[in-house]
């Protein structure tokens, strides 16, 4: 029989879907593992206290099965298989937090931390995952939501990749891509998370289509709309091939990834923070304010901002963050 693992992205609550694909794919070899690349649909319907009322709106509109998850909480249900996810941007958060803590288990389902890394065996051929869920759009400014990647999740991928190979990373944003169905798409931070940490595939959900593209010696891969049962597989020689319960044909595009906008210095594996184009006393000095008098808790909550913004633009010059000082300020009323 032939060993492979399942590679699904975006099912949304689908279970039943995810169960028909297991079930078709049992029947003509073994399955190792199903990696998943988020939008699991991880919520549980007796206890909704903590999603965000924007969030049950879109689980009403579209539709989502949030109950199907549930049995699997309280094991009246069990995964076949074992089942390896990222959050997306569309799950329950502070189940996820749960999950990925051990206050909540889920036999034979694990949740990644963000940059966690687990040995898996495809077959007898030993395969090092990393996760890496949620998303990092660009020109975010704010980005403390349970549902963005945070400079601290990075950091810890870059660390976890100073001392283990990855073959496989699994990412929920893509790296930066050309331009898709949606327009111009994914993470420059990613991409050059991807060139550093160089790992043989990355596997990505969040855009709903196939695809294919490069960056260096990692393959990306884009996996399909999991809700309407698009999926591949993969085998111990990474051989992977796109499916669909409906045996639809499958269009696999190739994208290009565009290039990253790199840190005013380059990184090293170990840090990540670019140093602030300006200091407190500068942004004081400049505004005719006594910094001593100042108060830090404004300065503080202007830095932050600041640093969300060399997230996805750090090549922010002095000039630059004076304008955006003076812009926060305003905005808070400071």
């Amino acid at each position: 029989m032939t060993n492979k693992f399942i590679l699904i992205s975006d099912t949304h609550c689908n279970l039943d879907t995810m169960m028909q694909i297991i079930d078709f794919e049992l029947r003509d070899g073994s399955i190792d593992a199903v990696l998943h690349c988020g939008d699991f649909g991880i919520y549980d319907s007796d206890n909704t206290s903590q999603v965000p009322t924007r969030e049950k709106h879109l689980i009403t509109k579209h539709k989502n099965k949030i109950q199907m998850f549930s049995p699997y909480l309280t094991e009246k249900q069990i995964f076949p298989v074992p089942i390896y996810t990222i959050p997306g941007n569309h799950e329950d958060f502070s189940l996820v937090d749960r999950l990925v803590n051990g206050t909540v288990k889920v036999r034979n389902m694990h949740v990644f931390g963000q940059g966690e890394v687990i040995k898996l065996f495809l077959g007898e051929c030993e395969i090092m995952v990393m996760g890496l869920g949620k998303v990092l759009p660009e020109g975010l400014i704010h980005k403390n939501k349970p549902k963005i990647i945070q400079e601290e999740d990075i950091a810890r991928a870059l660390e976890a990749g100073n001392d283990k190979r990855i073959d496989i990373l699994l990412l929920h944003e893509p790296p930066m891509l050309g331009f898709t169905h949606r327009g111009r798409c994914g993470s420059s931070a990613l991409t050059e998370l991807v060139q550093l940490l160089e790992p043989r595939l990355v596997l990505a959900g969040h855009m709903h289509i196939e695809y294919r593209s490069q960056i260096g010696s990692s393959q990306i891969i884009g996996l399909g709309y999991g809700v309407k049962g698009r999926y591949a597989t993969i085998d111990a020689n990474f051989n992977i091939t796109f499916k669909s319960l409906k045996h639809e044909n499958i269009e696999i595009k190739t994208i290009t990834i565009t290039e990253p906008i790199l840190l005013p210095q380059p990184i090293k594996k170990k840090s990540t923070r670019p140093s602030m184009p300006v200091t407190g006393r500068e942004i004081c000095a400049h505004f005719g304010v006594d910094y001593q008098k100042s108060g830090k808790q404004p300065l503080g909550e202007f830095f932050k901002a600041l640093k969300s913004q060399m997230a996805t633009q750090p090549k922010i010059t002095k000039e630059q963050a004076f304008v955006l000082a003076e812009q926060f300020f305003i905005k808070e009323n400071i």
